[in-house]
């Protein structure tokens, strides 16, 4: 993510690091300090963040939306398999081991990240990448939500 980053910060984009050391996941664990990172970064700015989030990161950023709308501008997830089957990846047996967790643990938290948010949203991801299948990293937005931004546009 550092390129991105750097990349965004180029723009004139504040940008804000990880800095939780390694991320060894356990979504239902790692809630409450992502929680406490946002509201840091919040304090310090005064503005609401666009989080984006690459893989593992992508569902964190969409559970902080949910949590703290206030806090949460825009969420973009890259190759984050947040939707439909959570054992669409082939990294769902290196998480379980690492975090402790089972992809069906807290299967409450787990449908309201796939789910619409509070705030708009973009996933990214590639048809042909290998390792999350595609159609996991996107959600169908019920026939009540507004028509997606333009292709092509970054918010």
């Amino acid at each position: 993510m550092a390129p991105l980053r750097r990349y965004l910060g180029q723009l004139g984009y504040d940008t804000y690091a990880w800095q939780m050391g390694r991320n060894t996941g356990g979504v239902a664990r790692m809630r409450g300090a992502l929680r406490e990172r946002l509201a840091g970064i919040h304090a310090a700015n005064g503005r609401k963040a666009t989080i984006i989030g690459w893989g593992l990161g992508g569902i964190y950023a969409r559970d902080l939306a949910l949590q703290a709308p206030d806090l949460v501008r825009y969420v973009v997830t890259l190759g984050s398999p947040f939707a439909g089957d959570a054992r669409a990846t082939n990294a769902t047996r290196l998480y379980e081991a690492l975090s402790g967790e089972t992809v069906d643990d807290h299967s409450e938290l787990r449908n309201a990240i796939a789910g619409a948010l509070p705030v708009p949203t973009t996933p990214v991801f590639s048809r042909t990448g290998g390792t999350v299948k595609w159609r996991a990293c996107t959600w169908r937005p019920p026939p009540t939500a507004s028509a997606p931004a333009q292709a092509g546009r970054f918010p």
